[in-house]
């Protein structure tokens, strides 16, 4: 049988095994003190964030940039109207944002001024600055005096920040003076009946024309069969006026059909005969028109057209201005 050699006793004196005891004892040692070096190394390099070179010099680090915001302003900054007047000052909208985003903007007029539009929503895309009408109606009984017509950013999509003033609901406002002429007075439209030789009934009447909405106009008849220029509108002021001006909105939405171009103001006490009291030309755009003239002690009123956009005649709104006569 054979056997196993036993263990072989220190220092048996055979010269190798000296040697191995002495290498194994080099070994352990470099063994377990590269351990704890590497590791260490390792720990450092995972967990020490870097020393930014501003700080390292003894700056301080830049601030977090500013969250981004929608700013409000309006134009004009300050408006100038009269009784009667329907008006279309602009929201404007500035995004500072990195991406687009949909705003809702509330609209509060300061009574008794009112607005066709109590709430508005619009794209606003990233960077840019879009402008937005709004309408505003100055009724007849409206006092002399400013007036606060408040915008309000709502809501957004995505949500971004708003600037302080609207985000302490502030909002911006823009300052409406209401100032009468003198002998410039609003013939009253809710003491106006209206009349036409043309209308698109019922969706373009002649009423539609001292409604106080743009929205709304009256238009001459385009459907199923046209009518062509001339074409006149005539207001029976319930009661005699000496008139002076007549203010003319055409309307207000894409289309232009119907703005009238070239006109005749007509004046009569009975309704039956009409005087001319002034004639003209008007730009073919959407901005408001004016013909002055003297009708005294006039009862109606007529504005015939006879040339406008597309042989068409129009208004969103008519409006006259002059002084009731004693005794009407």
């Amino acid at each position: 049988m054979r056997t196993l050699p036993g263990p072989v006793p220190s220092g048996s004196g055979r010269p190798e095994d000296g040697v191995a005891s002495g290498r194994f004892r080099r070994l352990s040692r470099k063994v377990l003190l590269a351990v704890p070096a590497a590791f260490s190394l390792v720990l450092a390099a995972h967990t020490t964030a870097p020393v930014p070179a501003a700080v390292a010099a003894g700056h301080p680090a830049s601030a977090p940039a500013a969250k981004p915001t929608i700013v409000l302003s309006t134009e004009p900054e300050v408006l100038e109207t009269r009784q009667c007047l329907t008006e279309l000052p602009r929201v404007q909208l500035t995004n500072t944002s990195g991406q687009g985003a949909f705003a809702d903007i509330s609209i509060t007029p300061e009574e008794p001024l009112w607005s066709a539009n109590t709430r508005v929503s619009t794209y606003v895309p990233a960077g840019s600055t879009v402008s937005v009408p709004v309408q505003i109606y100055v009724p007849e009984q409206t006092p002399d005096g400013e007036y606060d017509l408040r915008f309000q950013v709502i809501r957004s999509t995505p949500s971004i920040a708003l600037e302080p003033a609207l985000a302490s609901r502030k909002g911006v406002v823009l300052t409406v003076t209401v100032a009468s002429a003198p002998g410039r007075d609003c013939v009253p439209p809710s003491g106006m009946t209206v009349t036409a030789s043309s209308s698109q009934e019922p969706f373009n009447a002649p009423t539609y024309a001292i409604d106080g909405r743009t929205a709304t106009i009256w238009h001459t008849h385009w459907s199923p069969d046209r009518t062509y220029l001339p074409q006149w509108i005539t207001f029976d002021l319930g009661g005699t006026y000496d008139v002076v001006e007549l203010s003319y909105q055409p309307r207000t939405e894409g289309n232009l059909n119907g703005t009238i171009t070239a006109y005749t103001v007509l004046a009569s006490t009975d309704g039956e005969t009409f005087t001319e009291v002034t004639s003209g030309t008007w730009d073919a755009d959407r901005t408001r028109k004016t013909a002055e003239f003297h009708a005294p002690g006039a009862r109606y009123i007529r504005l015939l057209a006879t040339e406008g956009v597309s042989d068409y005649a129009s208004a969103a709104e008519i409006a006259l201005f002059g002084q009731q006569t004693s005794g009407s």
